[in-house]
């Protein structure tokens, strides 16, 4: 069993708890002083898909908390491995949300500040900030990931239906799969599963 457990451990990565601090004390480099904002984009030509880019006008699916299916067009940022993004019939893509939107439900002013200054430091787990080109009043939600067919995705690019907006460079690009190994891939704290998520009904 012992021997079963390292390989689990072994070849399903997760992220432990104290790595995801640290990680979130990491991200606060990028927030102390404006002035030292490191470059995360990447504004160079490129003739493929890279995990990364950012394009406009796309579309999201979800069902809301009345059971019905809603839609929302906003920016998004493609969340697909380089490599699937260029023969995979599907790509993944994670919304750009502002942050007027994010705490809307906020009925006390001082949360709402103190929630959107921890989205600009990073380090709620569910949300990817940048801090350039436009994008330094939201955020991207990684809770609402949506698959879009490539080739009808494909085709709306070269039509001007949509545009590329901005990439990832090198250091926004390891930022970003911090961001989602974090988000995936952390350790369940145990004491939060066992507060929610009821087995029956």
């Amino acid at each position: 069993m012992e021997a079963f457990l390292d390989l689990v451990n072994e070849v399903f990565p997760n992220v432990r708890q104290e790595t995801v601090n640290q990680a979130k004390q990491a991200f606060s480099q990028f927030i102390k002083n404006p002035d030292n904002y490191l470059d995360l984009l990447d504004f160079s030509e490129c003739d493929f898909l890279k995990q990364g880019d950012v394009f406009t006008d796309l579309p999201f699916y979800f069902v809301n908390s009345e059971g019905k299916m809603s839609m929302f067009k906003s920016d998004g940022i493609l969340i697909s491995n380089t490599c699937d993004s260029s023969r995979n019939d599907y790509l993944q893509f994670a919304p750009f949300k502002l942050f007027d939107e994010l705490v809307s439900t906020f009925e006390v002013d001082s949360k709402k500040i103190n929630y959107i200054n921890d989205l600009k430091k990073n380090t709620i787990t569910q949300y990817f900030y940048l801090h350039q080109h436009g994008f330094d009043n939201g955020a991207f939600n990684l809770t609402l990931i949506n698959s879009l067919s490539r080739n009808r995705f494909m085709e709306n690019y070269y039509d001007k239906k949509i545009t590329k907006k901005t990439s990832l460079n090198g250091v926004g690009y390891y930022v970003f799969l911090i961001k989602l190994s974090v988000f995936l891939m952390r350790n369940e704290n145990f004491i939060e599963t066992n507060r929610h998520v009821p087995t029956t009904y």
